[in-house]
């Protein structure tokens, strides 16, 4: 009897550790990582090169600049900027090329009469040629107004008031600079800026050039 219980153990003992073996083992611990959750906010991904990336450094366009510029003209101004400057002036030639004086220059030069309304008037005179150093005086019935004018390229300015009747203006050349005879461009010019007479003279040293302005009423 003994004998068929130890049998009926052995059997039994032989089945389980046999369906010990057949099973699968499965085991699920608490810190075992599940690979469905790791954290994939450390991932790193490639641009797209078809979207455009708003975070990069535009370089500005090149900003034009709008100059104006701004024109200026002379052709109105009465004389007073002179745009051509003679660079052959005759103090600058050589010597015994000078123009010999002429007998016309060595006498007074009468240049008219004027009549005007105007209570005054402004005379512009400059050296029309070569700057050569020409000085001139200027009275006003005998009386002067300007002791010495230094003839330029541009225009000098003198302004004059006017008496009823006859008014005689006189300019003496007091030299003739390097070359002679004193040379002048001259205009005389009412208030309102209209010209009166517009005219040269072309003097050796103390001669005169006059000319008569009549106020009337």
């Amino acid at each position: 009897m003994k004998v068929i219980i130890l049998l009926l153990l052995a059997v039994f003992s032989f089945g389980s550790v046999h369906a010990q073996f057949d099973s699968p083992t499965t085991t699920t611990s608490g810190n075992l990582l599940n690979s469905n959750e790791i954290n994939t906010s450390t991932r790193r991904t490639a641009p797209s090169l078809s979207k455009r990336n708003y975070n990069f450094y535009k370089r500005p366009e090149q900003a034009t600049l709008d100059e104006k510029e701004e024109k200026v003209d002379i052709s109105e101004n009465e004389g007073f900027i002179e745009p051509e400057i003679d660079f052959n002036p005759k103090y600058a030639q050589k010597p015994g090329n000078e123009r010999k004086m002429s007998e016309e220059y060595k006498q007074n030069q009468y240049l008219g009469d004027f009549k005007t309304k105007s209570g005054e008037i402004k005379i512009i005179c400059r050296d029309h040629q070569a700057v050569d150093g020409d000085l001139v005086r200027v009275y006003q019935d005998g009386e002067v107004v300007a002791d010495k004018i230094y003839l330029e390229a541009r225009y000098k300015t003198i302004y004059m008031k006017l008496k009823e009747g006859f008014n005689k203006i006189e300019v003496e050349a007091l030299n003739q600079g390097q070359s002679g005879p004193n040379t002048a461009q001259f205009q005389v010019l009412d208030e309102s800026g209209n010209v009166i007479t517009s005219n040269e003279w072309n003097l050796a040293t103390g001669y005169k050039a006059s000319f008569i302005v009549v106020k009337t009423p």
